[in-house]
């Protein structure tokens, strides 16, 4: 489980829930369009390369430039 967050930092999952789309805001908005349908939405990295107009490597650097963001982030904010 390297990198991820933990399941609940406040033991209150509505604030780790306003702290994540704190944190999604910040990001480019291509990258969070990338995040929300990837990984929220369901869709795969071909339907989201489609619907955005961009190649499939293009959705995978953007996917994995925008969780490594977060997850720096994450940690600077709450030290884990």
């Amino acid at each position: 489980q390297h990198g991820n967050p933990p399941d609940s930092v406040t033991n209150n999952p509505f604030e780790d829930i306003s702290e994540l789309e704190y944190l999604m805001e910040r990001l480019t908005p291509a990258d969070r369009v990338v995040m929300m349908l990837h990984y929220a939405e369901g869709y795969s990295r071909e339907e989201v390369a489609h619907l955005t107009g961009t190649s499939r490597s293009a959705v995978k650097m953007r996917a994995f430039r925008a969780k490594r963001y977060l997850q720096k982030m994450w940690k600077t904010r709450h030290g884990t």
